[in-house]
């Protein structure tokens, strides 16, 4: 036989009262910890990472970032960030894997020769248009490539028959939106193959 209270439900209910109470707390808890985007605040939510710029009441300063479309990323992902401060700000360009925190920023293969290309930086000063692009020469005395990434302001041509050039991202700025970066890869991301030429 069960006791009185059992019988009319009352133990039930406070079980029921108790589990909705700690529910509701849990819930309250979580949500004061999401980030919510506000006026003036942007939140983007990236493979790469989440990215918060806030405008300032005069315009967009230039730490403000843009970086790439949304959910994609992988090896030879660049990205623009601020590595100072709001009032000091220090623009980089980043050249790295957005899948992976290894250190590598991709492989270039080309024929049987592969190269793992570390993580690169380049400082980016002014509001000018520029460009990250890969050199890769072949040197036929002693059969070896040479394979440079760098930051310029336009991609330059091929120097000799041997050096082979490619346009990896563009970066540009806006007042209103900040520095933008877009892939210029056909495929995006992944690893570079070069074919065709010195194999």
């Amino acid at each position: 036989m069960l006791p009185g209270k059992m019988e009319d439900g009352n133990f039930v209910t406070l079980i029921r009262r108790w589990r909705d109470m700690w529910n509701n707390l849990l819930h309250d808890h979580l949500q004061s910890m999401r980030l919510v985007a506000g006026p003036g605040v942007r939140i983007q939510r990236l493979a790469s990472g989440t990215v918060i710029s806030a405008e300032r009441s005069s315009g967009v300063s230039p730490a403000a970032v843009q970086t790439g479309e949304a959910g994609s990323g992988g090896a030879f992902a660049v990205e623009v960030y601020n590595s100072g401060t709001d009032e000091s700000p220090e623009m980089k360009v980043k050249l790295f894997n957005s899948e992976s925190e290894s250190g590598t920023a991709g492989q270039v293969t080309a024929g049987s020769f592969s190269q793992n290309i570390s993580d690169q930086e380049w400082p980016l000063s002014g509001t000018s248009a520029q460009y990250v692009y890969m050199s890769m020469t072949y040197t036929p005395a002693t059969s070896q490539y040479t394979i440079v990434f760098n930051l310029a302001s336009s991609v330059p041509s091929a120097a000799s028959v041997r050096e082979y050039i490619l346009p990896v991202a563009e970066l540009s700025y806006s007042q209103s939106a900040g520095w933008k970066v877009s892939q210029l890869r056909p495929e995006k991301f992944g690893t570079i193959t070069v074919s065709g030429r010195w194999v």
